[in-house]
């Protein structure tokens, strides 16, 4: 079956509907499996990242406001990428200064430092749960969102 201008063709012409939702999703959750690729350095399969299940429900548009309200602060810091990459390091640590220093070529200090920064910037406090989970959603639904150009599902 072949489609063309949204129209399914298997020898006769029927309309499919919903294609472009189904297309979204289907990269939301690709792009999600290999962000936990990456990360764990093995083979996923999209359908066994559990968050990506979830956010494949939720319309783009509100994801991506949903973590532009929880991370903007830090985007319009001077050192925006930095302290992204130091926050989401520093999560998929565990909360392990050491690890996520040794992660990114940095002294535990200077990681603790960072973190403090981060801390004061998002008004969040990385020693709850709470706002770790807040931190660490953003992160993902910018993850699941990054590919330019990728459709955003209504």
């Amino acid at each position: 079956m072949t489609i063309v201008n949204r129209t399914a063709v298997d020898g006769r012409a029927s309309r499919w509907r919903g294609w472009q939702h189904w297309e979204g999703r289907g990269l939301r959750q690709a792009t999600s499996a290999l962000a936990v690729s990456r990360l764990s350095n093995e083979v996923v399969v999209a359908t066994d990242v559990a968050s990506s299940r979830l956010l494949s429900h939720v319309p783009g548009a509100i994801l991506q406001s949903y973590a532009d309200a929880i991370l903007g602060p830090l985007d319009a810091s001077d050192q925006p990428e930095q302290l992204l990459s130091t926050l989401s390091t520093f999560l998929e640590s565990n909360g392990a200064y050491e690890v996520a220093a040794q992660a990114l070529h940095l002294h535990r200090h200077t990681m603790r430092n960072r973190i403090a920064r981060i801390e004061h910037i998002a008004g969040k406090r990385l020693d709850t749960a709470q706002d770790r989970f807040e931190l660490w959603l953003a992160l993902r639904v910018r993850d699941l969102t990054r590919v330019e150009g990728a459709p955003v599902a209504n």
